[in-house]
């Protein structure tokens, strides 16, 4: 922006009240809350591993778990960098980098490169050994995700 101002202060913001969002001071008090109120709260996380930091919002997570046992239910994707078992040890994990899940990858990976119409097709069709580093390359990547 010019003159070195934010939208938000050109919005008639001030800067000394802006803060850092803090997952623990923000979320923590209204699970707790929301437990506390006897309601059953059950969360969903996709890709845990992708948050800033997984292990704060674990154990967040963990302490609105102690408020109520039971009054808690999550239900958590992540890859295997983060441990959930950690810090919920009675967790129910279930793998998904079994066979099926690279085969699933595979499947979809080499539809997409070599089953599209030549005009449609990334090098369309024109080079085919390309095309098959190409599969091999974003299968290791993939990693059966």
């Amino acid at each position: 922006m010019s003159g070195g101002h934010s939208t938000y202060t050109i919005a008639g913001g001030d800067s000394a009240d802006l803060q850092i969002f803090n997952f623990t001071r923000n979320w923590e008090p209204l699970f707790h809350s929301i437990l506390k109120s006897k309601i059953k709260l059950r969360i969903l996380i996709d890709a845990l591993d992708e948050c800033d930091d997984p292990r704060e919002l674990l154990i967040v997570l963990r302490h609105a778990y102690e408020v109520i046992p039971g009054g808690l239910e999550l239900l958590v994707s992540s890859r295997h960098e983060v441990h959930v078992d950690d810090k919920f040890p009675n967790a129910v994990t279930i793998d998904v980098r079994s066979d099926s899940s690279e085969s699933d990858m595979d499947t979809y990976i080499t539809t997409e490169i070599y089953n599209r119409d030549n005009d449609d097709r990334i090098l369309e069709g024109n080079y085919p050994d390309l095309e098959g580093k190409l599969v091999r390359i974003l299968n290791n990547r993939a990693g059966g995700m």
